[in-house]
């Protein structure tokens, strides 16, 4: 199970990892060390997801801007991020990581329908108001179509259009 989690030392907005736990019965669980480093300018990297994509694993995950380090917030307003993995089960390299999103959706999973084709569902955020503020908005996007926009880098990233 891989789990948001903060390392204990660091500034606030730059120490998010994701942690991880096992368990045989789904009962008693093992805690296990972070698959991943602070310092990656994420304060948190929330609803975790990794998952093989055309036979390539990616992490996906979501950390708004507030919540990131400020020389991340250049690289978009946060939102769903994704960055690839070599191994589905870590070490995750976050510094690579990349927006799929911004703001206006959070919390982005990638499922597969029966045919392996792959989308992601995320949670509409944000809109933007006519005053310029941002308003709440609680639901659920349409599937949007997943790919990678690359093939065989390590900076491979993944787009999602809807």
């Amino acid at each position: 199970m891989l789990i948001t989690a903060r390392a204990a030392a660091g500034p606030a907005d730059d120490r998010g990892v994701i942690g991880h736990a096992s368990s045989a019965n789904l009962v008693d669980w093992d805690v296990g060390p972070p698959l991943s480093a602070p310092g990656s300018g994420f304060g948190h990297l929330e609803v975790p997801q990794i998952e093989i994509v055309d036979g390539r694993a990616v992490l996906v995950f979501s950390c708004l801007a507030p919540q990131m380090a400020a020389r991340r917030r250049g690289m978009g307003g946060g939102g769903v991020w994704c960055v690839p993995a070599i191994d589905v089960r870590g070490p995750y390299s976050i510094r690579h990581a990349v927006p799929i999103s911004d703001d206006s959706l959070y919390s982005g999973r990638l499922v597969s329908d029966r045919s392996g084709r792959w989308a992601m569902l995320a949670f509409r955020n944000v809109r933007r108001a006519a005053t310029g503020g941002a308003l709440f908005v609680g639901e659920l996007s349409d599937p949007m179509s997943v790919a990678w926009n690359s093939a065989g880098t390590a900076r491979d990233v993944m787009s999602a259009t809807p």
